[in-house]
């Protein structure tokens, strides 16, 4: 049971600082860590509640709210308004230097991506990935209760300059890591939408794909392990030369 996301809701007429606060839990009957009248929203249900002088809450219809709540209630717990609610999930910014060295057998693929300084501006740490075999790195994330979906955005340029647009395939390996259970092994590798990389190698792009928690087989409310590759060659992984990756972005719709 945990706050998933919070948002300021501004002051009450006495000061106090208000919030919308969305929950995993029922919070009539476990108390939310927020101010006195915050809205507190129920993610896997829809439910909107008042916060109580007890320490629990009461049920509330929208209509019932301030103006101000309403409007900003409806926004947040409307269905066609995915992006509303996912901006109040956990977000993860993984710059190269904080991703992980596959150091044994034990991982999909143990050869790891280069960690070096950027070639154009050397204050840069980044993971460059060869086209000539598969390498990788990973990361650990907590997958928040309520999400069906996982966006993983990287930022990356080519290390060799082209002259025509050239593709890379990122593959994702997952497994979650469950309470009170044998941590299970990676299954097959997910491919990524190939991306297409622009003909200059000077700059970085921002690329991301919305990819569902059962096609990766995380589930949500539990830590999980991913092990990022690419397989130089392979496929439509067309990119001659290294390609190299700055920062993993990872966020939850």
């Amino acid at each position: 049971m945990s706050i998933v996301g919070r948002i300021s809701a501004g002051q009450a007429a006495d000061g106090t600082e208000l919030e919308f606060v969305l929950v995993d839990h029922d919070p009539t009957s476990t108390p939310t860590d927020t101010a006195l009248g915050s809205t507190i929203i129920r993610v896997d249900t829809g439910e909107h509640f008042i916060k109580q002088d007890n320490g629990l809450s009461t049920t509330v219809s929208v209509a019932s709210l301030t103006p101000e709540q309403g409007v900003e209630l409806e926004t947040l717990t409307d269905g066609s308004n995915a992006d509303a609610l996912h901006s109040h999930f956990q977000k993860y910014t993984l710059f190269s230097d904080q991703l992980g060295v596959p150091a044994n057998a034990s991982w999909p693929v143990s050869a790891n991506a280069e960690g070096t300084s950027d070639s154009n501006d050397p204050e840069l740490t980044v993971r460059r990935f060869t086209d000539a075999a598969e390498e990788g790195v990973h990361f650990s994330i907590d997958v928040p209760s309520g999400a069906t979906n996982i966006v993983v955005g990287l930022v990356s340029r080519a290390e060799t300059l082209h002259a025509t647009l050239l593709t890379v395939v990122p593959k994702l390996y997952a497994h979650d890591i469950p309470n009170n259970a044998a941590v299970p092994a990676f299954p097959a590798a997910t491919d990524m939408t190939a991306i297409e990389m622009g003909t200059s190698n000077e700059f970085f792009q921002y690329d991301s794909q919305s990819i569902t928690l059962a096609t990766l087989g995380l589930t949500a409310g539990e830590l999980s392990t991913v092990q990022l590759t690419r397989d130089g060659g392979v496929g439509s992984d067309d990119l001659v030369g290294d390609w190299t990756l700055l920062a993993v972005l990872v966020s939850f719709t």
